[in-house]
């Protein structure tokens, strides 16, 4: 289950036909989640908890982690022409939601 605070954000996005670029700031803190079955919602499996582990080690709690600086999230989407736009926008954000909250 993730928990979480997203404290704010900023970013610059440009966005064609074809790829979306640009970069993402997100400062959050208290970054925590467990990997859960699909089907019963419940983490109690050998797989699940073997899973959060690695989630724990890849991702990082805070942005900025104390003393360092704040990492910036790189957005770099090619678009699915067969998908909607709204499905372009999210995969775009998330992209960069990625390179923010894991470890280099």
């Amino acid at each position: 289950m993730a928990g979480f605070c997203v404290v704010d954000g900023a970013g610059e996005l440009t966005a064609n036909d074809a790829k979306a670029t640009g970069d993402m700031q997100l400062r959050y803190r208290g970054l925590d989640f467990e990997v859960v079955d699909k089907l019963s919602g419940e983490a109690t499996g050998t797989a699940e908890r073997v899973k959060s582990m690695v989630a724990d080690w890849v991702v990082k709690d805070w942005n900025p982690m104390p003393g360092q600086e704040m990492r910036q999230g790189v957005i770099d989407y090619e678009r699915d022409p067969e998908k909607f736009l709204f499905n372009y926008m999210v995969k775009s954000l998330t992209s960069g939601i990625k390179t923010s909250v894991t470890k280099e």
